[in-house]
Parts: structure tokens; C-alpha cells; sequence
């Protein structure tokens, strides 16, 4: 067990695709302190989006240890699954899941509203202005440039 708040040891990914299998991860290791601001990037096919489905209970790892807050996420039930993803992680999709007639700061403040229980638009604004977006918060999700942050 480790004292960081996200914590990966070895963790690996298969994908079986026929009768090929597709090595989405292999022995990822990876800590993350509470509160710490981590941006993952790598090119296609690295496993960034494979890394944060797991992160996120959408997914297991094939083998390898992953603890959020010291627990195990693919031993949770799905009820505490619910309540982990409302609570504890969340995502904020540049595009195909944001709600067009809201604008980012909406968006955000939706999820934080609905998931942390937390007074929203000082934490949505606060947001946006460590990640230098501040200037994009009242757009539409189509008017965001591809690949910008909100």
C-alpha cells in the first residue's frame, strides 16, 4: 500500500482481439499525490485513454495493483463504484459528452455540482484559471478549438 492517493504498481492491460491480443498497457507504474495537478500525454496508442478508464472503474486491469485513496478500484461493488466516480474522480470531455446549450463553465460546474456537493462557479472559475482557460469559460463547447482545454 502506498501513501500516495493514486497508485498503479505494475498494472497491465490486455485486449483480446481474435486471435490477436492488444498490449494496451504493460507494467504501468504510477503515484500520484492528493492534489496533485498531473497531465498525461504521450502519442496515439500509448494507453492514455486505457490508463484513465481504469482510473475511472470503467474498466480492470489485467493484473497489477491500482488503489484510489487506498481502495483497490476494481474490488469496489458497483454501488460503491457510483459513489466513487460522483466523489472522488471525474472527467471533463473536451467534446462528445459536454451539453451543447451549456457553456464549459456550465459543464463543469454541472459535474462538480452533481458529483462533489460543493458550491460550484468559484471552484469551476478556479479551475479554468490554473489550466489558463479562463478566456474560453462562457464558449459553447463547439466554439473551443480541437485539441485546447477548455
Amino acid at each position: 500500500m502506498s501513501e500516495s492517493f493514486i497508485f498503479f504498481r505494475d498494472v497491465v492491460k490486455d485486449y483480446p482481439m481474435g486471435e490477436v491480443t492488444v498490449h494496451a498497457l504493460r507494467g504501468l507504474d504510477l503515484e500520484i499525490a492528493r492534489g496533485e495537478f498531473v497531465v498525461i500525454l504521450g502519442p496515439s496508442g500509448c494507453g492514455k485513454s486505457t490508463t484513465l478508464n481504469l482510473l475511472g472503474g470503467l474498466d480492470n486491469p489485467t493484473s497489477g495493483d491500482l488503489e484510489v485513496g487506498g481502495e483497490v478500484v476494481s474490488r469496489l461493488t458497483d454501488r460503491n463504484l457510483t459513489e466513487y466516480r460522483r466523489t472522488t474522480i471525474g472527467f471533463v470531455f473536451q467534446f462528445f459528452n459536454l451539453i451543447p446549450t451549456l457553456s464549459a463553465s456550465e459543464n463543469v460546474e454541472l459535474a462538480l455540482g452533481e458529483g462533489v456537493r460543493r458550491p460550484c462557479g468559484s471552484l469551476s472559475v478556479a479551475a479554468f484559471r490554473r489550466r489558463a482557460a479562463a478566456r474560453r469559460d462562457r464558449s459553447r463547447p463547439r466554439q473551443s478549438p480541437g485539441g485546447a482545454p477548455l
